[in-house]
């Protein structure tokens, strides 16, 4: 069996965006570097992203949230609950080497009936 996952935009303009991203497991089974924002599909298309904030619930294991690139460079791990806002300083900007602007998520120890619920807020630029 898979895991199931949504992706949502909730708000999305020439300088915001907000996503939203859930997923279960009934049986344990991982995602890994699963491309969870993909910039080429937001309007306009940003030349850079910066998480801005985060509010999680992850039940069951963690959430890497990691930058895309070669290789993908980590900025958060996700687990219990939270929310962190990063505005006050700019927001998380990437670092990964050859970045490609995109965000992934890799579930980690992920039992079965695990569970996130992940809200990020992101700037264009």
């Amino acid at each position: 069996m898979a895991i199931d996952t949504t992706s949502q935009v909730l708000f999305d303009s020439p300088i915001r965006v907000v996503m939203q991203f859930t997923g279960y497991t009934n049986d344990g089974t991982a995602e890994t570097e699963t491309l969870k924002v993909d910039p080429s599909e937001l309007e306009p298309v940003p030349a850079n992203l910066k998480v801005t904030g985060v509010k999680y619930d992850v039940k069951g294991g963690a959430v890497k949230l990691a930058w895309d690139g070669t290789p993908d460079e980590a900025f958060l791990v996700a687990t219990g609950q939270n929310d962190s806002d990063y505005a006050p300083f700019g927001g998380i900007a990437n670092n990964a080497d050859f970045p490609t602007q995109g965000i992934t998520f890799s579930t980690l120890n992920f039992a079965p009936g695990s569970s996130y619920s992940i809200t990020l807020e992101m700037r264009k630029s």
